[in-house]
């Protein structure tokens, strides 16, 4: 369970029911959702390994003769592009994010 920062939940607490103030604010992270964002990250990495391995070889001879733009084209496509795996079976899927409130920083005409 993560709390809001309680700079946010002062900013909307008057958005959420008519006549009622929001005192406290949570986002529960189902373990599931953990588990798939480590396997997400396992596979790429293993995935990126056995690419590598297969490219240039397992000898510390053959690594040094390594193409670095190769190896940096293949981190690239590993790791920055692609499709964006979070988890493979879901029950309730959330979205993650992260929120830093600023004074000023949003005018109370622009939340909901």
């Amino acid at each position: 369970m993560k709390a809001w920062p309680q700079d946010l939940v002062l900013r909307v607490r008057d958005f959420f029911f008519k006549g009622y103030s929001l005192v406290q604010a949570w986002q529960e992270i189902p373990k599931l959702t953990i588990t798939g964002m480590l396997e997400a990250v396992r596979n790429r990495v293993l995935s990126f390994a056995l690419e590598m391995q297969q490219d240039i070889g397992n000898t510390d001879e053959a690594l040094a003769k390594a193409d670095p733009a190769r190896v940096d084209q293949q981190v690239i496509n590993n790791f920055y592009g692609g499709n964006n795996f979070i988890a493979g079976t879901v029950r309730n899927m959330g979205q993650i994010g992260h929120v830093d409130v600023v004074t000023g920083d949003i005018s109370p005409s622009q939340l909901p």
